[in-house]
């Protein structure tokens, strides 16, 4: 942060209003960068700007002290006192037209209540974190046009998003969701007027914000296509995964999968091209005919137009999660790809936009207070959650005319899995297609030292397997019953592979360290002129640990 306060000197002067109005100016700023170091320095600042807004708004709340001096009658209520104390300030919080001195004292003695009913944690069933009564379905909770109390509504969720799962707030400030997962109570707001539909298509950086465990499924809110192709994962602020091309990444990744587990897909959109068209309406969908016809007809029966995305990326890798003994919780940021990077027209047609609707958030619980317990005191102790940390570094276009190509991978990594080439058409109509630009060898020096990794450079009878070592689960390693064939690999699923791991596992730690990065990696890569133009993904694989202690984030590592 020193360092950063340094860089950017003008922000810490600021209130937190005055930084929430420079964020629109550096998002503006963020979508019109040109080049990959504008865009990280851009990131850099936006990083910085949050997290001092999230230290400033800290700085200004109440200490657990304080709140016990001023509402001394709290610590003496039974819990189940102590809860409807809660409902009742939630209710007047919410459905009372109080002044802005009423409303903070409320909120304020509403994030007391929070704090003690986490003292009440391990002997009472997760269930009843938060009593909020079933009875309350739905409520209008801001009326049109009245920005004060949807101000007031904002605040109050800032304050007390340590009880809610999740908290969706459009930068617009014109819908809210909360979500209170315990009870499965979910407040919408709406409105159909034009104005709020302008509203949604101005929503900044078109993201929506998802707790953890939660799956995005298309059930309430329609989206523009101008958004989940880049995911962003952050806690307490600080980002711990941000990948622009998780899409492009994750699509090769399931090339790899087996047969029979891409078959078990269906729901999530990995499907025969007559399936997809039924899913998404197109009238070239067939019913009846050959027997997968008729299989497919039957599919689209079941599931209809419904499709899941998994949100679980590093939680669902480390067992049980408590979110309600965390001072933080992770926050995942969704960004959906622009309708011309998905669909294609035909005949010349416009492709048009997309909308997703009916979204639903869907998540397992577990109610045993034991098992609670245990999860809540690895995290209290000190517990580290390893995962693989993927960013798209470059995106360039090669010429077809060009037969060396040298590719420098400049950015430091304290352990660097691997380093992932992905080469498509400028112009994709297929999304599981990846080209192989006639490439013949690849020279490899780490650090101004030559032939790091392969003493004879990588040759091209050599990339399905080097590829395989990274991409294909170690239960799968004889490819039986394999989806991804040589013969498939270099035909239209390829991709250059730099294994950098020691041993060929998933072993967090052990892998290339990356100090030095004006040499860093360089990549000589030798090949033979294409018929067209290529678009080159390089992407970095690294080992990553988000450390834990007393209940809050530590440290992000790698």
């Amino acid at each position: 942060m020193e360092e950063l306060k340094e860089k950017y000197p003008n922000y810490e002067e600021m209130d937190i209003e005055t930084l929430d109005s420079e964020l629109p100016y550096l998002d503006k700023d963020l979508r019109e960068s040109e080049t990959t170091e504008e865009t990280q320095d851009i990131n850099e600042e936006i990083n910085y700007v949050q997290e001092l807004r999230r230290r400033k708004i800290l700085s200004e709340d109440l200490t657990r002290e304080q709140l016990a001096e001023k509402f001394p009658d709290l610590s003496n209520l039974s819990y189940d006192d102590l809860m409807d104390r809660g409902d009742r300030l939630l209710n007047e919080i919410i459905l009372s037209n109080l002044d802005e001195d009423s409303f903070k004292e409320k909120s304020e003695e509403l994030r007391y209540v929070r704090m003690l009913s986490n003292d009440y944690q391990r002997e009472s069933n997760l269930n009843k974190l938060l009593n909020l009564r079933d009875k309350v379905k739905k409520r209008d909770l801001i009326k049109r046009d009245d920005r004060s109390r949807l101000q007031r509504l904002r605040l109050w969720a800032r304050e007390n998003a340590g009880i809610l799962s999740a908290v969706l707030i459009s930068s617009s400030a014109v819908i809210i969701g909360l979500v209170a997962s315990t009870r499965n109570i979910l407040w919408k707001v709406g409105d159909t007027t034009e104005k709020l539909d302008k509203r949604i298509s101005e929503l900044v950086n078109h993201q929506i914000e998802l707790p953890p465990v939660f799956q995005k499924i298309a059930d309430g809110v329609e989206l523009a296509a101008d958004n989940i192709w880049i995911i962003i994962i952050k806690v307490a602020g600080e980002t711990a995964y941000d990948c622009s091309g998780e899409s492009l990444y994750e699509i090769y990744k399931d090339l790899w999968l087996t047969v029979g587990d891409r078959s078990k897909m269906t729901e999530q959109g990995l499907a025969s091209e007559n399936l997809r068209k039924l899913i998404s309406g197109d009238d070239l969908g067939v019913k009846v005919g050959d027997a997968n016809k008729v299989a497919d007809a039957l599919l689209h029966s079941v599931y209809g137009s419904k499709l899941r995305k998994p949100i679980d990326k590093i939680i669902a890798d480390h067992g049980l999660y408590t979110p309600f003994s965390m001072n933080n919780n992770p926050m995942y940021i969704l960004t959906l790809p622009q309708s011309d990077e998905i669909m294609t027209a035909q005949g010349g047609e416009a492709k048009g936009n997309y909308k997703l609707d009916n979204l639903e958030l869907e998540y397992e619980t577990i109610e045993n207070d034991a098992l609670a317990s245990e999860v809540s005191r690895m995290y209290s102790t000190g517990r580290s959650l390893s995962y693989k940390h993927v960013t798209l570094m470059r995106t360039s276009n090669w010429d077809k005319d060009l037969t060396i190509v040298n590719e420098n991978i400049n950015i430091p990594r304290k352990s660097m899995s691997a380093i992932v080439l992905l080469f498509t058409n400028r112009v994709r109509t297929d999304s599981e297609e990846y080209i192989y630009p006639n490439i013949d060898k690849v020279n490899l020096t780490i650090e101004c030292v030559p032939n790091a990794v392969f003493s004879q450079g990588l040759h091209k009878n050599r990339f399905f397997e080097e590829a395989k070592r990274l991409f294909c689960p170690m239960c799968e390693k004889s490819m039986a019953d394999e989806f991804m064939s040589i013969s498939k690999f270099f035909s239209n699923g390829f991709a250059v592979v730099i294994d950098l791991r020691s041993t060929q596992d998933d072993t967090t730690g052990g892998r290339k360290k990356i100090v030095n990065t004006q040499s860093g990696v360089l990549l000589e890569i030798k090949k033979r002129a294409t018929t067209a133009d290529v678009q080159c993904n390089i992407f970095v694989v690294s080992d990553a640990l988000l450390n834990f202690a007393n209940r809050d984030l530590s440290s992000i590592q790698y």
